[in-house]
C-alpha cells in the first residue's frame, strides 16, 4: 500500500525542528551521542576501534546532528551517512553541541586526535572534510556504492522506513562481502513509550494515514520475527539479535486482551514475541 496516493504530509521532519539549546539538553545530547557511539565501537570484531582504521563505515539515519559518524571518524574511519532529512545547520544549536561532545570525547579517549569534531565547530562546510553525505532514503542508496562498506550502523532507523523490505536489501548491496552490520531497532510505538504497543491496534489504513503523516516516526510497528525474515531474504546472514528492552508484564496482562478482540492483523501475534521491545541485530553479508 503506498500512502501517497492518499495523504499528503506537511509535518515538519524531527531533523529540521528547532532545537533545545538550554544547557541541560545539550549536556543530554553530547553524552547520548558519546554512549551510541561508544556502543557502536563496542559490537567491533575484538570490540577493538583500532578495527576502524581505513575502513569505510555507514551510518544510516544519524539524526539531528552528526556527532556519532564524527566520533568514527576520529577512530580514523572514512564515514558516510545517509539520510533523506539532513540536518540543517542550526547556529545557536550545533557548535554549541559540538564543543561539549569535543569535551566529553577528550576525557574519555584523549590518546585519539579529535580532529574531526574540532573541525565540526567551525560550521556545515567543515563536515564534509570528514562526512561523506548520501541525502536519499536507505531505498535509494545509488547502486553504483555496491560493495563499498566494511560495516553499517544504525540506531533507532530501521523502525521508521517505509519499505523495509528494499531497504535492507539495498543494505547489503552496498556492503562488501563478509563486512558487518549493526542495527538497534526500536519495535515501540514512538507516540507514546509507555504504553509500546498501541499502534498494532489500529486498522492498516489508519496506520498508514498515522505513520505517513509523522515521517514514519511513530514506527512501522514490524515485529523483530518480521524483521528477520526479511533480513533473511536481504543477502545477510543474522549472526545474533540481543534484547535489551521488554514490555512490563503489567501492560502486558492489559494489552493484551485489547489485541486479541480487535481485528488488527497482529490480533494472532505471540505474547513472547510482542513482549521485546528493543533489540540489536548483528549481521554479516553473505
Amino acid at each position: 500500500m503506498n500512502p501517497n496516493r492518499w495523504f499528503r504530509c506537511t509535518e515538519t521532519p524531527q531533523n529540521s525542528r528547532a532545537r533545545d539549546t538550554a544547557a541541560g539538553s545539550l549536556d543530554n545530547d553530547a553524552a547520548y551521542a558519546l554512549k551510541t557511539a561508544r556502543g557502536y565501537l563496542a559490537q567491533l570484531p575484538g570490540g577493538d576501534h583500532a578495527w576502524l582504521r581505513g575502513k569505510n563505515v555507514l551510518e544510516i539515519g544519524p539524526g539531528i546532528h552528526y556527532g556519532v559518524p564524527l566520533i568514527l571518524a576520529c577512530f580514523g574511519a572514512r564515514v558516510a551517512v545517509a539520510d533523506r532529512f539532513p540536518p540543517a545547520w542550526q547556529p545557536a544549536y550545533h557548535p554549541v553541541f559540538y564543543r561539549r561532545l569535543l569535551e566529553r570525547f577528550v576525557g574519555e579517549f584523549p590518546e585519539i586526535d579529535p580532529g574531526p569534531l574540532r573541525a565540526a565547530m567551525k560550521g556545515q562546510a567543515s563536515l564534509k572534510d570528514h562526512i561523506a553525505e548520501i541525502k536519499t532514503p536507505v531505498e535509494r542508496i545509488p547502486h553504483r556504492m555496491r560493495n563499498r562498506f566494511d560495516v553499517i550502523f544504525s540506531n533507532a532507523v530501521l523502525e521508521h522506513l517505509f519499505l523495509p523490505s528494499r531497504a535492507i536489501r539495498r543494505l547489503a548491496w552496498v556492503t562488501r562481502p563478509g563486512g558487518l552490520g549493526f542495527h538497534q531497532v526500536d519495535f515501540r510505538d514512538h507516540r507514546d513509550f509507555a504504553r509500546p504497543l498501541e499502534y498494532l491496534l489500529l486498522g492498516r489504513v489508519r496506520f498508514w494515514k498515522v505513520f505517513y503523516w509523522s515521517h514514519g516516526e511513530c514506527g512501522n510497528r514490524l515485529r523483530p520475527g518480521e524483521f528477520f525474515r526479511i533480513i533473511a531474504r536481504s543477502g545477510f546472514a543474522i549472526r545474533g539479535f540481543e534484547v535489551n528492552l521488554q514490555a512490563a508484564d503489567a501492560y502486558l496482562n492489559e494489552f493484551m486482551p485489547r489485541l486479541r478482540e480487535s481485528s488488527s492483523v497482529y490480533a494472532g501475534c505471540l505474547e513472547t514475541e510482542l513482549k521485546k521491545l528493543s533489540g540489536c541485530f548483528h549481521l554479516v553479508k553473505a
